[in-house]
């Protein structure tokens, strides 16, 4: 038989990071094609269209690699779900992309929401509920703009509506509704009271499905635009972090994910979600067979602070140079530490610039560390880490990383992680493998270890 090839998109904040990878776990090809964003006041928007350019231009340059277009035969998105549109009755957008950093006005969510209803929410959810995301933009459009609630069939978030683009169908992984908090995670079902509460019917949205589930074939005439089969199987991944988690092989409770993307989170396997752990962080659908969830708790958006600290200090740095100055520092810093909170630039005044380097990341690992400990109070811990995200392409940052987390440190597909595990989940929906653990033990990645 010949091999056959999956394409798996990890959907960020800023870009979609794609993989073509082989069943016999060869990454043939990565690409990355960044999203254009738009400012309108405080909300963070994409124009729907270019957004699918974007994911189209990714998955058709990932074809391309591939021996035929017949080879590739399963496509799966996994991605930073909470990023909200809505569809007419003829299947187009009616509003941008709402990016899931966007907040609705306090005055409104503290009018929609009372105190009871969000521990409620967030109960139910798994997650909690809060000016971003889907249950707080739905109602503000309801009070604001109430003509295109009456216009909308479907409210959707981003790697759904991909899906839909791809194979005219709707589905949606219960991980990957996790950030919208309109389910009920334990029952697998929408929050029924919730929704009666937003005059949303539960047609208005995607079916839910579990994670690897195939959603549909994708489209004839999409297929040809990609150079991928007309009979590939479109498949529906899960939510960022744990796609990442399938792609580096951490599935086990006593293991744990270090990724680092837009924001630094960290991610154990838990095997049950009872009020500890929901008071801890976030909570996600994990493992079929394992760990039944999740647990992750996040520095937010630390590394847009990281930019701008770095900015300040040295411009337009390489990322070489920057490594460079770290490597010149050592544990501490020279006594510099930052908090990412206004005043931070003058806390480097008379400090040398190989220290402020180190400090830069020094500080955020801390941030991380500060996490990783307080979970370790609650009894939610690890001796062993694995680390993914950008960040991983800096060895120098790794070092750093390690050597203030006290562990060592696991690499597995480093930048590329979650893409390869939606690929992952793309073939086991097509059925090449029953489960993410075999098909991760059947690939054998290399992994690299780093000491402290």
């Amino acid at each position: 038989m010949d091999t056959r090839y999956f394409i798996g998109l990890d959907l960020g904040t800023s870009g979609v990071k794609g993989v073509l990878l082989s069943e016999h776990g060869e990454v043939v090809s990565t690409v990355t094609t960044g999203f254009e964003y738009y400012l309108d006041g405080e909300a963070k928007l994409f124009d729907a269209e270019k957004y699918i350019s974007a994911c189209y231009k990714t998955i058709s340059s990932l074809a391309k690699a591939a021996p035929s277009p017949e080879s590739v035969v399963g496509i799966c998105p996994s991605g930073a779900a909470g990023s909200m549109l809505m569809l007419d009755f003829e299947g187009n957008a009616i509003i941008p992309i709402i990016g899931w950093q966007t907040k609705i006005a306090k005055e409104d969510f503290d009018e929609f929401y009372t105190v009871e209803e969000r521990a409620e929410i967030r109960s139910l959810a798994g997650w909690p509920i809060g000016p971003g995301f889907p249950a707080a933009y739905i109602p503000a459009i309801r009070k604001h703009r109430p003509d295109l609630m009456k216009r909308a069939k479907k409210i959707l978030t981003t790697p759904e509506y991909l899906a839909y683009r791809l194979s005219g169908e709707f589905g949606i992984s219960h991980s990957l509704a996790m950030p919208s908090t309109l389910c009920d995670q334990e029952r697998g079902v929408y929050n029924e009271k919730l929704l009666k509460k937003l005059s949303v019917s539960a047609d208005m949205l995607p079916k839910l499905l579990d994670k690897c589930a195939p959603v549909g074939t994708i489209l004839p005439e999409v297929a040809d635009e990609l150079c991928v089969s007309r009979t590939a199987t479109v498949v529906i991944g899960s939510f960022d972090h744990p796609a990442g988690a399938m792609g580096s092989g951490v599935y086990d409770v006593g293991c744990g994910l270090l990724s680092l993307g837009t924001s630094w989170v960290v991610l154990m396997p838990i095997c049950d979600r009872d009020r500890e752990a929901l008071s801890l962080g976030l909570v996600d659908r994990f493992m079929r067979d394992g760990a039944k969830y999740c647990l992750m708790k996040s520095v937010a958006s630390i590394s847009d602070k990281i930019g701008e600290l770095r900015t300040h200090f040295f411009g337009k740095i390489s990322h070489a140079e920057f490594d460079e100055l770290i490597s010149k520092s050592s544990l501490g810093a020279g006594g510099l530490r930052f908090e990412f909170a206004e005043g931070d630039f003058a806390l480097a005044k008379g400090h040398k610039k190989e220290d402020i380097a180190r400090a830069i990341i020094e500080s955020a690992a801390y941030k991380l560390k500060a996490n990783l400990e307080l979970l370790a109070e609650r009894g939610i811990s690890a001796e062993k880490f694995t680390v993914i995200g950008g960040i991983t392409n800096s060895s120098v940052c790794i070092k750093v990383l390690s050597e203030v987390v006290g562990k060592p440190l696991r690499v597995v597909n480093g930048e590329s992680a979650g893409a390869v595990g939606s690929a992952m989940m793309a073939a086991v929906g097509v059925g090449v493998f029953s489960d993410e653990r075999e098909a991760f033990e059947k690939m054998c990645f290399n992994e690299k270890i780093y000491e402290p």
